[in-house]
């Protein structure tokens, strides 16, 4: 057997690392949470007529273009700042005056959209129970807020199903930082090479597990948009459009 799922299967894999938005969770519970949170935004605002909501998104846009990468640039940052100097920006961009108070009953406004919609892609939890099964560790690294990221897997009842869970806040570093990896692979006691990384972002997921010596799955499909265009140094191991392909190589 040759290829990248020979590569996957003749080596001692003892744990399996995961994403989780676009990955676990579709990365559009986060984009309709966030399309809520505008709403919220324009009301507080004042933002009304018949245009509002294209003065809005292009508002959004142009925060977005002149916030994220000067904070996603960082090895470390807080996403919940990142969010709040987004709408900060907005509200600039649209010469509002808007409160520190009013930022965050927005930014509030997201993660209660987010648990309200959040889900699980399909076959997630008939995958994770049969590598659960198989006696893979299971573990999750996500470049969210510690709060969040709890509230989200409560919400989706996975609270209690992984032996290790960690956000960037916790390991204060961002994907693909290589320190969250290693943090998360010394938590499991598993050395990189028995272990591998599935993730839905080239830059942020694969390079950075393979810059630890993990082996890496690439998920496309339902959130291939998302990946469309983004520049990587490193090839996943293996490609997939839904989870339940793992169990072929695993």
């Amino acid at each position: 057997m040759t290829g990248p799922s020979a590569r996957l299967s003749q080596f001692p894999c003892r744990a399996v690392l995961f994403d989780f938005g676009g990955t676990l969770m579709p990365s559009r519970c986060i984009d309709e949470a966030f399309r809520e949170a505008a709403v919220v935004f324009g009301r507080l605002a004042g933002i009304r007529g018949d245009d509002a909501a294209q003065r809005l998104n292009e508002a959004q846009r142009r925060a977005a273009s002149d916030v994220v990468p000067g904070i996603t640039g960082r090895r470390y940052y807080l996403h919940r700042d990142l969010f709040r100097s987004i709408w900060a920006q907005t509200a600039r961009v649209l010469q509002v005056a808007l409160t520190a108070e009013q930022v965050e009953q927005v930014d509030a406004a997201m993660l209660a959209a987010a648990l309200s919609r959040a889900e699980l892609m399909p076959g997630a939890m008939e995958t994770l129970g049969e590598l659960r099964a198989r006696g893979y560790l299971l573990s999750i690294v996500s470049n969210s807020d510690e709060d969040d990221l709890r509230a989200l897997l409560n919400a989706l009842r996975l609270d209690n199903f992984f032996d290790d869970v960690l956000s960037s806040e916790a390991a204060r570093s961002c994907k693909p930082d290589s320190a969250i990896f290693e943090q998360s692979l010394s938590r499991l006691r598993c050395p990189a090479a028995q272990a591998v990384f599935v993730g839905d972002t080239p830059a942020n997921d694969i390079d950075g597990a393979a810059a630890t010596g993990m082996r890496t799955v690439l998920i496309t499909g339902e959130q291939a948009w998302a990946t469309q265009g983004i520049p990587s140094r490193s090839s996943p191991d293996h490609v997939i459009t839904a989870l339940p392909e793992l169990l072929r190589f695993l």
